[in-house]
């Protein structure tokens, strides 16, 4: 052996003694993800306090204000909105807190033991007319003095409420001097008994609803009546008459409302040779909805 070949021998083997194997490298973690925390959900918005309105009757009255005028208050109510003039106002108190006296009433001095009067239950009467309107026609040379309808509402032959309708539909029945009471038009003025609560009329597709609130007015075997009626008086002087009518007894629950379905059809009635005829034959149907 040569002597460089000798040498590289050597070189080679010293290379091999002192190689130490190289670890892999680890490998780097990968960076940990964490989630975005979603937002909480943010809670529902909390109704404001309500407003409380004591009336001149002392009835009492709780909701929101839907909205107000100088002569009126619309309140919301869990089971309607109710139109309240103010001149039947009491006092109230806002929803931040401050009472307002409208109308300050007198009241007797109460011994601090004398016991509280009792709550006065309060029906909820919702009446619920469906089918044909009501309507009359007269020649125009024999028509009243006032052509005007009414609707009138009874319970125990007792009137608590009344929808009056003056306005004429000349287009319904050309020649003719014609009333129709449909509750389309909003000329129908409505008049609540004292103590009695009436909402406007809702008109909805094929039917109109009547809200009326009865306080003292509940408990089985209440008769309730129905009744259209003309006026054979003057506007001034008025007389009126009961020409299609219905009656039935119900239940006025002290709570909730009480709903009744008041069904009308026209039957045979008609206007030939310049009169009314067979308006006896117009049907109203109470029945529970």
């Amino acid at each position: 052996m040569s002597r460089c070949a000798a040498v590289l021998a050597a070189s080679l083997v010293a290379a091999t003694s002192f190689a130490r194997p190289v670890p892999p490298a680890a490998p780097s973690p990968s960076p940990s993800v964490s989630p975005t925390a979603s937002a909480p959900p943010r809670p529902a918005p909390t109704p404001g306090p309500p407003v409380v309105v004591w009336l001149l009757n002392g009835d009492r009255l709780t909701g929101t204000i839907a909205s107000e005028s100088k002569t009126a208050l619309r309140v919301q109510l869990p089971f309607a909105s109710i139109l309240i003039p103010k001149s039947r106002i009491e006092r109230l108190v806002r929803a931040n807190g401050k009472e307002e006296v409208l109308h300050a009433v007198e009241r007797a001095a109460v011994a601090p033991s004398a016991p509280k009067p009792p709550v006065v239950p309060t029906s909820h009467l919702v009446l619920v007319l469906t089918g044909a309107s009501f309507w009359q026609a007269w020649d125009r040379k024999e028509a009243p003095p006032d052509p005007t309808l009414r609707l009138q509402v009874r319970i125990d032959e007792e009137p608590v409420a009344t929808w009056t309708d003056a306005t004429l539909d000349p287009k319904d029945l050309p020649g003719a001097i014609v009333n129709t009471f449909a509750f389309t038009g909003g000329d129908e003025a409505g008049m609540a008994a004292p103590h009695v609560l009436l909402s406007p009329p809702e008109v909805q597709p094929g039917r109109v609803v009547l809200r009326l609130g009865l306080p003292g007015v509940v408990g089985e075997g209440r008769r309730l009546g129905i009744a259209y009626q003309t006026n054979e008086g003057s506007a001034a002087s008025p007389a009126w008459r009961d020409v299609a009518m219905a009656t039935s007894t119900v239940t006025l629950l002290p709570e909730g409302p009480t709903p009744v379905q008041l069904r009308q059809d026209r039957g045979h009635m008609e206007f030939a040779r310049k009169h009314m005829r067979d308006v006896e034959s117009f049907r109203i149907e109470i029945a529970p909805e």
